[in-house]
């Protein structure tokens, strides 16, 4: 059965086959992005599970972890 249009909206929990060190990620952010204050929560956005999309959330502004060409883009909210 086709999944149907809702089911890529919004986020859930990190899938168990795409999780990642949190406390690792807060800390390369931080070192990093400037304006970044771990802790680091990840949510995963539904649907493309071939090229996952997180969304994370700091003590700061809110951030999107997005794939691209170059590597990790950092989208401030």
């Amino acid at each position: 059965m086709a999944r149907k249009g809702a089911d890529y909206i919004g986020t859930m929990e990190v899938q168990e086959k795409h999780r990642f060190d949190e406390l690792s990620l807060g800390r390369f952010m931080a070192a990093h992005v400037e304006g970044f204050v771990p802790p680091v929560r990840a949510e995963q956005f539904r649907g493309g599970q071939s090229n996952p999309t997180y969304r994370l959330e700091d003590l700061g502004p809110q951030q999107d972890q997005r794939p691209h060409a170059a590597g990790l883009r950092v989208v401030r909210g």
